[in-house]
Order: structure tokens, then C-alpha cells, then sequence
């Protein structure tokens, strides 16, 4: 059995991860022009029109949303989304959010705690990039399984690997994103992050049900 999935329908899939990796990144002069411009608007409604959700409001990305210089209010909000010192549950790396190892033969006392980076899930990302040839970006030194980079690695996936390659990395790395956006949703975030978040969530819906349906048999 085997599932055959289009060049061009793969290439999308692999823009929308790439675009939701760029827009939780620390957002800059380009990132802020492309939200004014209505770029990022037209993106997404072009990408989600197939799998849109009745409560998906991507009305959040219009450009009348936003006048002025708005790029000291996106990285002010992205600090306390991301970069908020003072709670773990805005940390956007896996292994802070499951437990540190599940080796049965590690005996340190955090071994089954949360909270902490470089867990089992990190370990695993170095190993993938190492076997994929893909050098971790000097930013993201030190935490290999941050959303950011996870997003990358599924767009290179779904280029470059088999269904089976993406269906496993969304089970086994990809599984934590919709309790973190459940999480942040507490924190009210602007409507520009609302949009990211949702977004992020509907992609990754979406791409759970597609790599878990059942192969068509083809003669």
C-alpha cells in the first residue's frame, strides 16, 4: 500500500511549516512589513482554505489590524510569550514539557521530572540532524528540539522523506504543540500571535489526520 501525494501539494505543506517556523521566530523589520503589507494574511488563506475550521479567524492577520510602527509591539509580546523568565510553560522546547529521560538506568533525580532541557527528545534531534546532514543554527544552540527547528526538520521531511519518516516525527516530536497552544491561549495573546497559534494548531491538526489515514490499496 502506498499513499502518493503530488510535488506541488508537497511543497505547500512544506511552505505552511517553514512560514509558522519564521513567525515564532523573534519577529523583525521584515516580518512586521510582511503583517502591514497583508502578506502573511493572504498566505494563510490561500494555504487553510481546504481545511478551515469554523472558529479558525484569520481575520487576526488583516492589515487594518495594524497602523504605525508595529515592530516594538511584536517583539515586546514575543518576549513575554517566549522569552518569559519567570514560566516554563512558555519555553517552546519539547523537553521541558515531558520528562527529562525515560531510561530506566538513569538514576539522577531529575530523570522523570519536567522542566528541563537537553531531555530524550533533544538527543533524538541531534540524532536526526546529524543523519539528515542539517547543522543547527547558531540561535538555537543548546536546544535542538525548539518548535522552530522542529518545524524546519518537518518541512524537510515532507520533502525529502516518506510518509512513514513524517508520520513517525509527528508522533513522536510533534505531539506536545496542542497543549502548549491550549497553555499560551491562558496568557491572552495580541491578535497577531492568536493568528500564529492558530494556525500552528490547525496545520498540525490537519497534518495528523492526513499521515493517519488509512493508505489506499492501488492495483
Amino acid at each position: 500500500m502506498t499513499i502518493f501525494m503530488n510535488d506541488h501539494n508537497k511543497h505547500k505543506k512544506a511552505n505552511i511549516a517553514r512560514a509558522l517556523a519564521w513567525l515564532l521566530t523573534e519577529p523583525d523589520e521584515e516580518m512586521a512589513e510582511a503583517l502591514k503589507r497583508g502578506e502573511i494574511y493572504y498566505f494563510f488563506s490561500n494555504c487553510f482554505k481546504p481545511i478551515d475550521r469554523k472558529d479558525f479567524n484569520l481575520e487576526r492577520f488583516l492589515p487594518k489590524e495594524y497602523q504605525g510602527y508595529i515592530l516594538p509591539m511584536m517583539k515586546e509580546e514575543y518576549q513575554r510569550l517566549f522569552q518569559n523568565p519567570q514560566s516554563n510553560d512558555l519555553w517552546w522546547v519539547e523537553s521541558v514539557h515531558k520528562a527529562w529521560t525515560s531510561d530506566p538506568g538513569c538514576r539522577l533525580s531529575m530523570a522523570r521530572e519536567k522542566g528541563y532541557v537537553m531531555g530524550d527528545s533533544a538527543l533524538h534531534m541531534l540524532e536526526l540532524y546529524r543523519a539528515s546532514g542539517i547543522e543547527i543554527p547558531e540561535a538555537f544552540s543548546g536546544l535542538p528540539d525548539h518548535i522552530v527547528l522542529e518545524l524546519e526538520f518537518l518541512a524537510f521531511l515532507i520533502e525529502k522523506g516518506s510518509d512513514k519518516d513524517v508520520r513517525t516525527f509527528m508522533r513522536d516530536h510533534l505531539d506536545w504543540v496542542s497543549e502548549m497552544v491550549k497553555r499560551v491561549r491562558e496568557y491572552q495573546p495580541s491578535a497577531f500571535y492568536s493568528a500564529v497559534f492558530e494556525a500552528l494548531e490547525v496545520f498540525i491538526e490537519s497534518e495528523k489526520k492526513e499521515v493517519n489515514k488509512e493508505a489506499p490499496c492501488h492495483v
